[in-house]
């Protein structure tokens, strides 16, 4: 997130534009259940906290919103954390990017296709939204002649979040620990 939001040192005249994260409300679009610690560290964050999530009741911390239009249009940057299926491909698309702020900016470390990509690249390209920060593509590897790869305004990274030493350590408690709350 840093990287995208400029608060990494990169020229001057970002470092001009620069804006904290703490300034920045953010949007989160989950259909999976998250653990409370990754809603807090945004909450910790951001200025404001509002998501769409079927799987979490308000919370004086967190704004929930009725529609993704709504979530999109309040945020200054879109989280997504859902998974692939029917219902969510290519949710995020030229209808949601036309909404969002022009400052937003869109992380999806979750799963791609919930994103239309020529829809997004476009947004990039005219600078309609301001940046994206990406782990997951339609084709990956990603290819040689991406387009993402001529944009100054996106991050990418391996999806690996997760491979880490202590990630693979504490897989199997964090398993155990989600098997016994769905079992008792």
């Amino acid at each position: 997130m840093p990287c995208v939001t400029n608060t990494g040192v990169k020229t001057v005249r970002t470092i001009r534009r620069s804006r904290s994260l703490a300034e920045k409300s953010w949007g989160w679009l989950a259909s999976v259940i998250l653990p409370n610690w990754s809603r807090d560290f945004s909450a910790a964050l951001a200025r404001r906290l509002s998501f769409t999530d079927k799987y979490v009741a308000g919370h004086e911390r967190y704004e929930k919103v009725d529609s993704l239009d709504e979530l999109v249009q309040r945020a200054d940057v879109i989280s997504l954390h859902a998974r692939l299926t029917p219902e969510t491909e290519n949710l995020i698309n030229a209808h949601h990017f036309a909404l969002m702020k022009r400052s937003a900016i869109i992380v999806n470390t979750a799963r791609s296709g919930l994103i239309n990509e020529k829809e997004m690249i476009d947004a990039l390209r005219s600078g309609q939204i301001m940046g994206a920060a990406l782990d997951t593509f339609d084709d990956e590897p990603l290819p040689d002649d991406s387009a993402f790869y001529t944009l100054n305004n996106v991050t990418i990274t391996p999806h690996i979040a997760g491979s880490t030493i202590d990630a693979f350590s504490n897989s199997p408690k964090l398993f155990a620990e989600i098997l016994l709350k769905k079992l008792s």
